[in-house]
């Protein structure tokens, strides 16, 4: 099974697609909403080699069906770094099969790194333990910055491959990886929770307290007759961005849970229970 059937996806889906069905299985099948370690793994291993550009486990491509053997660019691109070939003329197979026309280096180097959003909101600085691809360890220092999150690129120049000799090496890029998170999900600037309420509730009205990211207890209205999926907004509680310490804002996704009656509720009517007789 290659990453994009892994993530439930068709081969050449955008990266907001991959984005949306990674977190929505990320989610399902997270250890701690009850779901197999193994399966939140894989899902995990698809997400990440997708932003590497790699479509499963051993990237192979099927190949011509005439028994014949063909390089793509991204193979060539894999097997002899970053170097820019040009295909010769039919009337020259040998001679000029292949042009080199600038100066060859080292591949360059992409890994994808965690961060969870308090680190992102908290704009912690990170430092990070590469595994670098001849096995030797390198730590590398960042410090995270406003509006930075998932699918963020972070260029090391001169810090990917150097196993071609006497080559400019090649350079390592860091993508950030947002983690799951229990309580919110991130849209751009805002933090999004949802908030479980009675049809009494609903109904009636009633007050709301909620955690904000920076573990603040804020106290929220809800008015009589609100509707199951009404948006709460609680301005400047969301994400940092800008230089001068703004926020986003804080949404609160109402849902309206309806309540299992009982053998002896259902033998009352409606009225009886709205009565609370």
């Amino acid at each position: 099974m290659n990453y994009y059937q892994t993530l439930g996806l068709q081969p050449g889906a955008s990266p907001e697609e991959i984005k949306k069905a990674y977190r929505k299985l990320a989610s399902k099948h997270h250890p701690d909403k009850g779901g197999d370690t193994a399966k939140f793994q894989e899902i995990q291993a698809a997400y990440e080699g997708l932003l590497r550009g790699e479509s499963g486990p051993t990237n192979q491509n099927p190949g011509p069906t005439d028994g014949s053997f063909r390089f793509t660019e991204e193979d060539l691109r894999r097997h002899f770094g970053d170097m820019h070939f040009e295909f010769g003329n039919a009337g020259d197979p040998f001679g000029s099969f292949f042009r080199q026309s600038r100066v060859m280096r080292n591949s360059d180097y992409t890994m994808s790194y965690p961060v969870t959003i308090e680190q992102l909101f908290n704009l912690e600085n990170l430092e990070i333990n590469v595994t670098m691809p001849n096995g030797a360890q390198k730590k590398f220092h960042i410090k995270l910055q406003p509006e930075w999150g998932e699918g963020t690129k972070l260029k090391f120049s001169g810090e990917g491959a150097k196993t071609v000799p006497n080559a400019p090496a090649g350079d390592l890029y860091v993508v950030l990886n947002e983690q799951y998170h229990p309580q919110f999900v991130r849209q751009g600037r805002d933090l999004v929770m949802n908030a479980d309420i009675t049809v009494w509730q609903a109904m009636l009205g009633t007050s709301l307290q909620v955690t904000t990211i920076d573990s603040k207890i804020l106290e929220t209205t809800i008015k009589p007759g609100t509707q199951d999926g009404t948006v709460l907004r609680l301005r400047g509680y969301g994400m940092p961005y800008g230089a001068n310490a703004l926020r986003g804002d804080m949404l609160i996704k109402l849902n309206i849970v309806i309540p299992k009656l009982n053998k002896e509720d259902e033998d009352r009517t409606i009225k009886d229970i709205i009565n609370g007789s």
